[in-house]
């Protein structure tokens, strides 16, 4: 039983037919020696930060490459490969072969500017003219016959260039095209374009952004601030909002989030926090930060009203709460005790308060001396009690 299960162990290694274990030892000969060929590269695929590993075979063309993948890995149609320096789109993949895929790669010679959810984004892309194209042996192609005038270009079918339609306009290298035709069923992957000279010109997008919370701003340490922005086109307000990206020239003094908030680290006298659009286009707005030391708090509250009520009559008070001197919105409750400023009295009333409004109405019953407090309704602050006289009228 022991013996048993080594062999069916090895199998699942080597694999349980004789085609299946020939494919297996390709691959690990393969993978063994992989790195060590001239041909080998490593590429960036659609813009990912993991580089993946090919091989890469040179034509008759030079901007034309035959790419083996590594096993295990895949290639598609309509991928963009970086290498070399350059950019080569993906035409062509035989996924028939067990033990890796074949591609063919065209250099991308242009990039197409495509504006679309008020985003610039540029497409790299292969344009063909009718001279390149019967220089390949292609006088009447296999995607459409093509005129002296025309070209044709290839770019990857994907979410973004699904709704490229007919009689758009494009600039490649300072001339318009205007789209004549379009496939996006001839390859797999790939949109082909059958594209003439317009004078008409491609209408691009001006943005420009803007802070609306000002070029420069004062902000105390260990505080946030958000940042209110607004992207135009043309002076016309773009709404909802293109996506954005915030960066600080130094996040140990600020720091700011993907949202926009600011948080103020440390007391320094300028750090700048740029906007940026999250594409292409280079626009970007900044707001110089200062950060300045939090002030102590001082908290106060004050009474105003007479030092003297008339036995039997009403007088009203009002209180003021300062921070620092600087008068702040709170709530009030006012109470009475005896003169020693401790214990409870029945020489006055208070008959009526409003806290939201910071007023109290005290009633004198006997005569002697009271104190009138005020605290906040937090019992943060506490006022320092207004001594009162209840005394007769003559």
């Amino acid at each position: 039983m022991a013996n048993w299960s080594l062999y069916e162990s090895k199998m699942n290694i080597e694999g349980s037919s004789t085609r299946e274990r020939q494919i297996n030892a390709i691959q690990e000969n393969i993978l063994n020696d992989f790195q060590n060929s001239p041909s080998y590269r490593q590429t960036y695929i659609n813009g990912s930060n993991n580089y993946k590993e090919i091989h890469v075979v040179e034509t008759q063309y030079s901007f034309v490459k035959n790419i083996l993948t590594k096993p295990g890995d895949e290639l598609f149609a309509g991928d963009i490969l970086e290498f070399d320096g350059s950019k080569w789109l993906c035409t062509e993949v035989n996924k028939s072969l067990r033990v890796y895929d074949i591609g063919k790669v065209y250099l991308c010679n242009n990039t197409l500017k495509l504006y679309k959810n008020h985003i610039l984004y540029e497409i790299p892309c292969t344009i063909d003219s009718n001279v390149r194209l019967y220089s390949m042996g292609y006088e009447d192609n296999k995607y459409f016959s093509v005129p002296d005038s025309s070209i044709i270009v290839r770019i990857p079918n994907n979410s973004i260039t699904q709704d490229i339609a007919r009689d758009q306009i494009y600039n490649f290298s300072g001339d318009n095209y205007k789209i004549v035709d379009i496939n996006k069923v001839i390859e797999n992957g790939l949109i082909v374009l059958k594209m003439e000279y317009s004078p008409k010109e491609q209408q691009l997008p001006n943005y420009t952004i803007r802070i609306l919370n000002g070029l420069e701003i004062d902000l105390q340490q260990s505080t946030t601030l958000q940042l209110d922005v607004n992207v135009y086109d043309n002076d016309t307000l773009i709404s909802p909002t293109p996506p954005l990206i915030f960066s600080s020239s130094d996040d140990s003094l600020c720091t700011v989030d993907s949202n926009g908030l600011v948080t103020a680290l440390d007391i320094i006298d300028n750090c700048t926090i740029t906007v940026s659009l999250a594409s292409d286009i280079d626009i970007s707005q900044t707001i110089n930060i200062n950060v300045i030391e939090m002030p102590q708090d001082n908290l106060t509250v004050d009474i105003i009203g007479s030092n003297s009520i008339v036995k039997n009559y009403t007088s009203n008070y009002s209180c003021v709460f300062k921070n620092n001197g600087i008068e702040y919105a709170d709530t009030s409750i006012f109470y009475l005790r005896a003169d020693d400023g401790i214990s409870p009295t029945t020489l006055a009333e208070i008959v009526a308060q409003d806290g939201n409004v910071n007023t109290c109405i005290v009633k004198g019953n006997n005569l002697g001396y009271v104190r009138l407090f005020v605290k906040n309704i937090s019992e943060t602050v506490v006022g320092n009690g207004l001594r009162i006289q209840i005394k007769n009228l003559f």
